[in-house]
């Protein structure tokens, strides 16, 4: 028998190509007819046993705007088997993908062509994939373009990406507008058309069938009147409500509370029973309110009356309470809001009330109706105006204190069915928040 010669210490911390080299010379000088012929050239076909060895690449594939795609490698070597995987084209380390460590990785929702590849690697070497490359399709972008109020098409309107530039689509005779498009999930658009505010929002890339509106500045609209009475612009002395429009999704409930609550005490009850002239002006009203903010598009659901405080904050609903000025000054007339709550809109509203009035006030019967439209005009989603224009106008008070029956103005009432006539997530006439994405037309 053969007896081989120890392998010295300094081979054991050769590379494996000098290894293999010097085997293949070792093998020669004894003679073996199975030594082969000549060394190993790189690591990728190394023995089983060595540096790593790539025997799957992660393949190239094609996938729809927002999908993901999972890449997977396999390798043999001595384990253990270290993995990183890289965007970019095979060697470029700039953009090594957090946590992706594993011998496969799932991509994040993608919306643009992106390239990966991955390196293998353990004790004794290391080796890179071939790139992967995942072709991200365009996507069909397609709506309407419509002119607010009268709700007509616009034609020849211009949709511009805002970011690249260029213009994407230019709607036809009926408003109708389609393109493709790749890049981010949503992307900023500025839409412009003649006669119309320009607006500044974004779309998504899965949108079908949106419907986008531009405010026409044909008289009577007044930018400024509008956002004084739909963004608060008057009280925050031309700045905007952060919140944007705050429009009720759907028809509104109303719970009317009919004993006297104490503002000083937490609006707890008094045990006495609110004048039932106030109760009749308020239940009278709130069908012409709702129809006249809204442009007729919401009508009161149910209207509901208690002793107790029910529905407050619950979404969908109106709370309407009231308290005694005469017992109770207070500085305010009466309060009305709303809020955004769990994907839906509440409201509340508190009212002050005569029920003894003083001599020389202006309404017999302690509270005027304008008083009650105002304050619900609030819950609805109206704020103050000056009460100098147009006036007389309920959210300017120039009605607050009214003893017949009142209405909006024409002035507010035009307004206001902007607010309620604009397709969902348009907030303003000429821009949106940039976290806003159009994903499906109420209209």
């Amino acid at each position: 028998m053969r007896k081989w010669p120890r392998v010295p210490h300094a081979f054991r911390r050769l590379g494996a190509l000098a290894q293999a080299f010097l085997v293949a010379l070792f093998f020669q000088a004894c003679g073996s007819s199975s030594a082969p012929a000549t060394p190993t050239s790189t690591v990728t076909t190394g023995p089983t046993n060595g540096a790593p060895t790539i025997t799957t690449q992660p393949q190239s594939q094609s996938i729809a705007p927002g999908q993901t795609a999972t890449l997977t490698v396999g390798a043999s070597g001595t384990a253990p088997l270290s993995y990183q995987w890289f965007a970019g084209t095979s060697g470029n380390t700039a953009s090594l993908v957090a946590s992706a460590t594993a011998s496969n990785y799932t991509t994040p929702a993608l919306t643009t062509t992106t390239a990966y590849w991955v390196r293998v690697s353990n004790p004794a070497g290391a080796v890179n994939s071939a790139t992967a490359t995942l072709t991200v399709g365009t996507a069909t972008i397609s709506g309407r373009l419509l002119s607010n109020p009268s709700g007509n098409p616009i034609a020849g309107a211009q949709i511009v990406d805002s970011t690249r530039g260029g213009t994407l689509a230019t709607t036809d005779s009926s408003g109708a507008f389609s393109f493709q498009y790749e890049g981010p999930a949503s992307f900023q658009v500025t839409v412009q058309a003649a006669g119309h505010a320009t607006r500044l929002t974004r779309i998504a890339r899965s949108t079908h069938g949106v419907t986008i509106d531009l405010i026409s500045l044909a008289p009577p609209f007044d930018p400024t009147f509008y956002r004084q009475l739909a963004r608060n612009a008057k009280d925050l002395n031309g700045s905007f409500d952060p919140r944007g429009l705050v429009v009720w999704p759907g028809n509104p409930s109303f719970y009317i509370r009919t004993e006297l609550v104490d503002p000083g005490q937490n609006f707890s009850d008094t045990g006495r029973p609110v004048p039932g002239h106030a109760i009749d002006l308020t239940v009278s009203g709130i069908p012409v309110i709702v129809s006249e903010v809204t442009a007729g598009r919401l009508q009161p659901g149910s209207i509901e009356m208690g002793t107790d405080l029910r529905h407050q904050s619950e979404p969908g609903w109106i709370v309407i309470q009231f308290f005694d000025r005469g017992t109770n000054p207070q500085a305010y007339s009466g309060i009305g809001g709303n809020a955004s709550i769990g994907g839906g809109v509440a409201g509340t509203v508190l009212v002050g009330v005569y029920t003894s009035p003083p001599n020389g006030y202006y309404c017999a019967s302690g509270i005027g109706q304008g008083l009650i439209f105002h304050e619900t005009g609030h819950a609805l989603g109206l704020f103050h105006i000056p009460s100098d224009v147009d006036s007389p106008n309920i959210m300017g008070g120039g009605l607050g204190a009214s003893c017949d029956v009142v209405h909006f103005s024409a002035l507010e009432r035009f307004h206001s069915a902007i607010m309620y006539l604009r397709p969902r997530g348009n907030l303003d006439p000429d821009s949106d928040p940039s976290s806003f994405s159009y994903l499906s037309s109420p209209r």
